[in-house]
């Protein structure tokens, strides 16, 4: 059976039948799909192995790092990236995302725009040193 015949639930259970090592695999070539369902993965080696893929988007790279499933090695892979960290969702998803290291995040800061600092600042699900940061960043913008 071809792939392209395969419905999606089909290929998402041939894809959780598989071990790392064949994820990773299929991640650096994967179509559209399949990086869909390898995205929600918890092995960080295989999302590690998305990242390198040339057809994964700024769209997936975002919910990639939006993802509780990503690693913080991951998201620091993502902002070494100048592909992806020239993009400001998938700069303000790393700021956002808990796992990104604090000295990353508090890097990143200064790039936001006036109103995310301010949301940043205010917002409950955010570290206190990076709320504190941000909302200096902000007062120092006003």
């Amino acid at each position: 059976v071809q792939r392209t015949e395969m419905s999606g639930a089909a290929i998402a259970l041939e894809i959780r039948r598989m071990n790392v090592s064949q994820k990773m695999r299929l991640a650096t070539r994967a179509g559209r799909l399949e990086r869909q369902i390898l995205l929600r993965d918890n092995s960080p080696q295989v999302l590690m192995s998305l990242l390198a893929n040339p057809r994964i988007d700024e769209t997936e790279v975002r919910d990639l790092v939006r993802s509780p499933h990503a690693a913080s090695g991951v998201l620091q892979q993502v902002a070494k990236d100048r592909r992806w960290s020239s993009n400001y969702e998938v700069r303000l998803s790393l700021v956002r995302n808990p796992k990104t290291p604090t000295p990353l995040a508090q890097r990143l800061l200064p790039s936001l725009r006036k109103n995310d600092l301010q949301t940043l600042a205010k917002s409950p699900n955010v570290r206190e040193a990076i709320k504190g940061a941000a909302l200096r960043l902000y007062l120092g913008k006003i």
